[in-house]
């Protein structure tokens, strides 16, 4: 049987290092797997949102060009989805439990050509 860390994503030791100095609550569990918590300090219709997410980001081998699949792990948006009447498609997560981010058609703009893993984190996460 294949050895699926095999067909992850390696990060070379700058990457990590850029990774954790930006989000320092994020450990390499793995080859290509990053698990961690991240806060998020938005403002979403004229409203301030701070949060803590508990996530895991599984980085696929051909990333840049295939983008990392990152799911909650920590049960917050089940507690949101309870907590206001919302489900959880309108909390934007897909039928695998992964995230989503954006449209397809917006990915492009958000992560362009050259981008790096913080980019992702930064522009699109």
């Amino acid at each position: 049987m294949e050895n699926v860390n095999e067909e992850l994503y390696n990060f070379s030791e700058d990457e990590i290092i850029s990774i954790r100095k930006s989000y320092p609550k994020l450990s390499l569990i793995k080859k290509g797997v990053w698990s961690g918590e991240l806060d998020i300090n938005a403002i979403y219709n004229d409203v301030q949102i701070q949060d803590n997410f508990t996530i895991c980001i599984v980085t696929p081998i051909d990333f840049p060009r295939v983008l990392p699949v990152v799911s909650e792990v920590g049960f917050r948006t089940q507690e949101i989805s309870q907590k206001y009447h919302v489900s959880l498609k309108d909390l934007h997560r897909n039928d695998n439990l992964s995230a989503c981010f954006c449209v397809k058609q917006e990915e492009k703009k958000r992560f362009p050509q050259g981008s790096t893993f913080v980019d992702f984190l930064d522009n699109l996460v």
